[in-house]
């Protein structure tokens, strides 16, 4: 669920200042951001447990973000800055939620976030693989949902985003066509649910008639 620019170094022996400060660079006048991605998600040994692709779009300041998984099945996340939808065609569910609850130190979070990196994390510089300098971001905080976060970059241009998680599952991001700082319509971060689908989460729907039940069946 649902991307960050840097310089390419040639060394690997970098301070971490150095490091820090060239990772931060990719959100310093970040507004908006766009790209293509592929998901895969590698159990604790290695093996392919589930691989996805779709499209993403962040605005800030603001946390807003819509994620839309279109294969192997449909699915779409969206964050209008307050509220968190999640949607899965195929079940015909959409699960609401406060968004400052449910993003925690997500990914999200941190892509969305205009807090310093270095308030949430240690950054380290890894090494330079092909073309891709990654980074490896660990978390201050003991008790978070990610052991750490590693970013690879390839010249300014973020390439993967990868994820090891408290289960030791490893989540990898892949972005292609990416485009920065683009004009974004404020309807892609707006969701209202489908007729006839079930409504589950923390609260109630508002609807243009009051209040309704948690579910829209």
């Amino acid at each position: 669920m649902l991307v960050l620019s840097v310089l390419v170094f040639s060394a690997i022996s970098q301070s971490l200042s150095a490091a820090e400060n060239d990772v931060q660079k990719f959100f310093d006048g970040l507004r908006s951001l766009s790209a293509d991605f592929q998901q895969q998600v590698m159990d604790v040994s290695g093996a392919l447990v589930q691989q996805s692709e779709g499209r993403m779009v962040l605005q800030r300041p603001g946390q807003k973000f819509r994620w839309d998984y279109q294969t192997p099945y449909r699915q779409l996340i969206v964050a209008d800055g307050e509220t968190l939808w999640i949607y899965d065609e195929d079940l015909e569910q959409v699960t609401r939620s406060p968004l400052d609850r449910a993003l925690g130190d997500t990914p999200a979070m941190l892509l969305g976030s205009e807090r310093p990196l270095t308030d949430n994390f240690d950054i380290t510089t890894q090494q330079l693989e092909g073309d891709v300098q990654w980074f490896s971001l660990t978390p201050k905080q003991e008790k978070t949902n990610f052991t750490f976060i590693r970013l690879g970059f390839s010249g300014h241009t973020l390439k993967y985003m990868e994820l090891l998680d408290s289960f030791e599952n490893t989540t990898l991001l892949s972005f292609n066509n990416i485009q920065r700082n683009l004009i974004i319509k404020p309807e892609q971060f707006r969701f209202i649910p489908p007729p006839n689908v079930d409504v589950i989460g923390d609260f109630a729907i508002e609807s243009e008639s009051g209040p309704s039940s948690s579910s829209n069946r």
